[in-house]
């Protein structure tokens, strides 16, 4: 099984971090069934939306075709949905980028 964080990337490299952990745990947290079943074998792929919409969106589109999944809202960023974790179908991630896949804009790895 795999499970999918998808981030904002609007946010700060080390708050998509910080964001994404919280949405991993709170799905394990709210479906402990489907934890069980990825963590003996966990597969887990980062990807990026652009901003708070896109999460919101993302998460309706799962619950209407019955895939579990949580989304978490940063407190410290009043409340706004920040990242969301489920395991997502091909048909709604597979044109979603890598998280932090243009790192040298962040200055994170070196331009070539």
């Amino acid at each position: 099984m795999k499970l999918y964080v998808v981030v904002r990337s609007d946010l700060r490299p080390g708050l998509q971090a910080a964001q994404a952990c919280h949405a991993l745990h709170a799905f394990s947290h709210l479906h402990p069934e489907v934890d069980e079943k990825w963590a003996p074998s966990p597969n887990l792929v980062v990807l990026q939306v652009r901003g708070e919409k896109e999460v919101r969106a993302l998460a309706i589109r799962s619950l209407e075709m019955g895939v579990p999944c949580a989304v978490f809202e940063e407190p410290d960023l009043g409340g706004e949905a920040t990242a969301l974790c489920g395991p997502l179908p091909p048909c709604l991630v597979s044109s979603l980028p890598l998280l932090l896949r243009d790192a040298t804009s962040y200055g994170l790895v070196a331009a070539e």
